[in-house]
């Protein structure tokens, strides 16, 4: 009991934002680690198999942010947590928006794309899981119970790492088994929450809930188009590498995507870190402070990327081999190409928080729209040749070009304001 006490004590030591930051890292480690598994015990067809039913996890992930939870978080914090039926249609909401995408891939599946035939009955567990556990954690946060979001979290990476490795013991683990171990993994560390959720408190209405729902997607709906760029500018990749080489490619890429992703966690904790320091310094200081400012802590997130860059140019053949295997070694040409889209991007998150301070959050959705278009226009150039080289080549020329057009933003809006 001490121990435990202990641990529920953390949160005052260290702060919550720790709290938030492990929670995210343990997410991020059990994908991870989850695609190691999948790339090293069932093959490079079943990861790729695996990248492209992911995207409709990612897909799903944020519409549900999109269009229930963030609209949930403002009208919780504005009502101040009196109003009847709200949480329960934020539970409604999500499953609606699960239920959606899950339909998206029936469909799909129906229509030809034969790579979802074999993952129709497993892959829409794993939507619906993810949606309601992530509406449950952004609740929690609202609530201030960050304690129990970080147990939540650990538990439920703890058990996907768990039933994969069972799977892969048993050589059972493929891409369907592996959606069916992410579904159960983030439904049941939330199942008692869900029916508490629902059935506490006073009774509400379906007018209640209905009257709730279109509030949120009435609030929502402005986001979801750079959301929908957002999207389609990441999750495009593992279907551009299958029209460019099978699911062997989608698989060979997806190790490189997982390898580049292992710095979100960094530039997430860094911009959650430094977003209300950008707020706060932009209403102090006068124009030339602020831009030295965003100057300063630019650094701070480019270091982290260049390291990787040197890393991948001069080791990411054997990362590669050492982490995936040997049959994984082709794509080191596609991973030094992305290492540039990394440095890219982590030099775009403090641009894109100084123009959120300056209240200009437009320029996110221009910077979104401007990367899904250019990769658009390549892949229609490139189309017969989309190798994972080439797709590695786009990922940094993308990016590269999308953080100019930021830059310019970043100039008018912020320097020659």
């Amino acid at each position: 009991m001490g121990v435990f006490s202990q641990f529920l004590s953390l949160r005052e030591r260290v702060g919550g934002a720790v709290f938030v930051l492990l929670g995210q890292a343990a997410q991020s480690v059990g994908s991870f680690v989850t695609g190691l598994v999948i790339a090293r015990a069932a093959g490079q067809e079943e990861l790729g198999l695996f990248a492209l039913g992911f995207s409709f996890c990612f897909l799903v992930t944020c519409l549900g942010d999109t269009l229930v939870a963030t609209p949930y978080t403002y009208f919780s914090s504005q009502e101040g947590g009196r109003q009847s039926g709200i949480l329960k249609a934020g539970l409604v909401g999500s499953f609606l928006v699960g239920l959606l995408v899950c339909l998206l891939i029936v469909a799909a599946a129906i229509l030809g794309v034969e790579s979802l035939r074999g993952l129709v009955f497993t892959l829409p567990l794993a939507v619906i899981g993810l949606v309601l556990r992530e509406f449950v954690r952004r609740h929690l946060y609202v609530a201030g119970k960050l304690t129990s979001v970080l147990l939540r979290d650990l538990l439920s990476c703890a058990l996907q790492l768990a039933l994969i490795f069972l799977l892969a013991a048993a050589d059972w683990l493929s891409a369907g088994t592996a959606f069916l171990a992410i579904g159960l993994a983030a439904l049941l560390p939330v199942l008692g929450f869900l029916g508490w959720g629902m059935f506490a408190g006073q009774a509400s209405t379906s007018s209640e809930i209905f009257t709730w729902l279109s509030r949120f997607f009435g609030y929502g709906h402005w986001l979801v188009l750079g959301t929908a760029c957002h999207v389609a500018s990441v999750q495009l990749y593992p279907w551009l590498a299958l029209a460019g080489g099978g699911v062997r490619n989608a698989g060979v890429f997806a190790v490189c995507m997982a390898l580049t992703n292992l710095m979100n966690p960094l530039l997430v904790g860094l911009t959650n870190y430094f977003r209300p320091k950008f707020m706060a310094n932009y209403r102090d200081a006068c124009s030339s402070g602020f831009f030295a400012y965003v100057l300063r802590i630019s650094m701070l997130f480019l270091a982290p990327a260049l390291l990787f860059l040197i890393v991948v140019a001069v080791e990411g053949d054997r990362l590669l081999v050492a982490i995936y295997g040997e049959s994984y070694r082709e794509g080191s040409s596609a991973l030094f190409y992305m290492g540039f889209g990394v440095v890219a991007v982590a030099l775009s998150a403090p641009l894109q928080l100084a123009l959120l301070a300056v209240r200009a959050p437009v320029t996110n959705l221009i910077y979104h729209a401007f990367a899904l278009l250019i990769l658009l226009l390549l892949s229609a150039v490139f189309w017969p040749h989309l190798s994972t080289t080439t797709l590695g080549f786009f990922y940094g020329g993308v990016n590269l070009a999308a953080l100019g057009v930021l830059f310019f933003l970043f100039l008018r809006r912020v320097v020659f304001r």
